[in-house]
């Protein structure tokens, strides 16, 4: 629907075969990331309110400090840095090179590194489950 309302609007976007499977690729990892910290989180907390609470809490700031929004370079220092290390702001950098800019420069770093954090979001996800079973 929205790549739908984005062509309506005018928007252009690269659809080249490298782009689609950078694409999934990035979405499979970013999905992978994000449910394996729910993972960790559910664990931790063990009810459902304050799980919900805090998901909502961490959700928010993490898309607010990616480059979703703003671009980065207009941002506060503090805020710079705090969104290199948001997984998200890979996930929106990586996708918008390959989707409308279609410059591929920095999609392997991109991918690299949600690959290191989703990798560590994993372990700590199972983590979380093996201490879940207990």
């Amino acid at each position: 629907m929205i790549i739908f309302i984005s062509l309506l609007l005018g928007v252009t976007f690269v659809f080249g075969l490298i782009n689609i499977l950078g694409t999934i690729v990035i979405v499979i990892l970013a999905s992978t990331c994000f449910a394996c910290l729910s993972i960790v989180f559910a664990s931790l907390l063990r009810r459902r309110e304050r799980f919900m609470g805090v998901i909502q809490l961490i959700t928010m700031p993490f898309f607010f400090a990616s480059n979703a929004l703003y671009p980065v370079d207009t941002m506060p220092q503090i805020l710079q840095y705090v969104t290199k290390i948001n997984p998200l702001y890979y996930v929106v950098d990586a996708l918008r090179s390959l989707l409308i800019t279609n410059d591929l420069t920095n999609v392997p770093l991109d991918i690299g590194i949600l690959l290191l954090i989703t990798t560590f979001f994993v372990l700590a996800g199972a983590w979380g489950l093996k201490r879940l079973m207990e």
